[in-house]
């Protein structure tokens, strides 16, 4: 629980005096969860991890995760852990795109929710 919260810390500085988009989670389809965690892990975390990913696949990647978002919610740790290594990997290189810039801003919102959702989870055990 204290990397969450110390996760949190960190993502909470990096939003300061940014816009707060709170996430709707009716706005996310949710398609296939294992599929989409799949692809996630598989094609498009080691491509950004490398530094090899386009615009567009990061655009994949991001809707992707947005996707994942009520997933991540829950208690299958297994979506948490895609959203760590996503902030992780997007998070490492400067994005000066600023449809990219947006997406990310939605990704780290719901990262957010997500550390929020699970620390209090962890904490009421």
């Amino acid at each position: 629980m204290e990397a969450l919260q110390q996760r949190l810390k960190e993502l909470s500085n990096r939003l300061a005096g940014m816009e707060n988009n709170e996430i709707k989670m009716e706005t996310y389809e949710n398609k296939d969860p294992e599929e989409c965690l799949r692809v996630v892990m598989v094609r498009y975390y080691p491509k950004c991890e490398s530094g090899n990913i386009t615009s567009k696949e990061r655009d994949e990647y991001l809707s992707l995760l947005l996707d994942l978002t009520k997933n991540a919610l829950s208690d299958d740790l297994r979506f948490l852990d895609a959203f760590n290594n996503a902030f992780e990997v997007l998070t490492r290189n400067k994005i000066k795109d600023q449809y990219d810039l947006r997406r990310l801003d939605l990704f780290l919102n719901a990262y957010r929710l997500i550390l929020r959702t699970q620390i209090k989870r962890l904490s009421e055990k």
